[in-house]
């Protein structure tokens, strides 16, 4: 292949970069950066099984599967698609992929389950969240794991696209506002 001189720098640059963003490790780099610890035998899905190793239905683990695979897919309102994705779109998308149809955004979902306590939130139930000026629930997010107290969710950001936050994260629960638990 013959590039000019102008064009072979922005080549291989951009092909390089390519390359450093497909690669394993830097979706490790960016896994660890949200979650702060390495993922069981360097694969994020198999967090799926720490989050219930005892009871983990089939159905809660394909609905966790589905929503860490969009991990790290932009944020887009109304979206539900690897294009972009918003916070309600994640989680109905991820209950659809087990025929579980909920309501399409976040304020709707919040009454579409039984209400938890903290201490009840388990793997696969909801958390809500009211984001803004009002107190009206806008945020949804879907619980991956429960670690030492701590609830970890996955969500779709509208700054960073879809990731795993803490619930103790001093933003998350200053405007937390519930759990609910959604049968499947």
């Amino acid at each position: 292949m013959h590039f000019p001189g102008k064009l072979l720098f922005p080549f291989l640059f951009s092909t390089l970069l390519l390359a450093v963003a497909c690669s394993p490790q830097r979706t490790l780099q960016k896994y660890n950066h949200v979650t702060k610890e390495k993922p069981a035998a360097g694969d994020p899905v198999a967090r799926v099984e720490d989050a219930d190793p005892t009871s983990a239905s089939k159905a809660l683990r394909t609905v966790l599967q589905t929503a860490i695979s969009y991990e790290g897919t932009p944020y887009k309102f109304g979206g539900t698609t690897r294009k972009g994705m918003d916070c309600s779109g994640l989680v109905y998308t991820s209950f659809q992929s087990v025929n579980k149809t909920l309501p399409r955004t976040s304020a709707d979902m919040a009454s579409a389950g039984k209400e938890l306590k903290k201490s009840e939130i388990r793997p696969g139930n909801l958390v809500f969240f009211s984001t803004g000026s009002s107190s009206r629930i806008n945020h949804v997010g879907l619980v991956t794991r429960v670690k030492d107290g701590d609830i970890e969710f996955i969500h779709s950001s509208t700054k960073r696209g879809v990731v795993r936050n803490w619930l103790s994260e001093e933003y998350y629960t200053k405007c937390y506002k519930k759990a609910v638990a959604v049968a499947l």
